[in-house]
């Protein structure tokens, strides 16, 4: 079966679906690995004097907005969908955590989680617009022949 391509710019339509469905693969893989993570970190995490509620709290900051970060990447730059997914999935692992023997549901925790998210997707939003708002490239059009300096004649 032959794949059709639609060239917008320098990637075709084929090549952006292939990057959204790697990005979302890589989503997924990053949320698995940390609820993964969260069940083999029941030890000591105290490094460099922080304690371990500092450490598990910049990680689910960080996880949380880097997920949302992706998943806003991967469904093509739309902010506040990927802010609401993210916050449906981290409501998600507080609330299974009610049934997670020894584990338990916190309100602070949904809060950090919330605020990675929001912190690091309006940062992603500010730079995408900036980005977008840039005047175009100095740099000629492809196929354009440069002047050479004071000699009258074109590459």
């Amino acid at each position: 079966m032959a794949v059709m391509t639609m060239s917008l710019g320098n990637v075709s339509i084929a090549g952006q679906r292939t990057r959204r469905l790697a990005a979302l693969a890589i989503c997924a893989t990053g949320f698995t690995v940390l609820f993964a993570g969260a069940k083999h970190l029941a030890g000591d995490l105290s490094v460099a004097g922080l304690s371990d509620e500092f450490i598990r709290g910049m990680a689910h900051f960080c996880g949380f907005g880097l997920l949302a970060l992706i998943l806003a990447r991967a469904i093509g730059q739309r902010f506040l969908l990927a802010w609401l997914v993210s916050m449906v999935l981290a409501t998600g692992e507080e609330v299974h955590q009610l049934v997670v023997p020894f584990r338990c549901s916190c309100p602070g925790d949904w809060l950090i989680n919330a605020m990675g998210i929001s912190t690091i997707l309006i940062a992603g939003w500010l730079w995408h617009r900036q980005q977008s708002t840039l005047p175009l490239s100095a740099a000629p059009a492809a196929g354009t022949r440069l002047p050479l300096v004071g000699s009258g004649t074109a590459i």
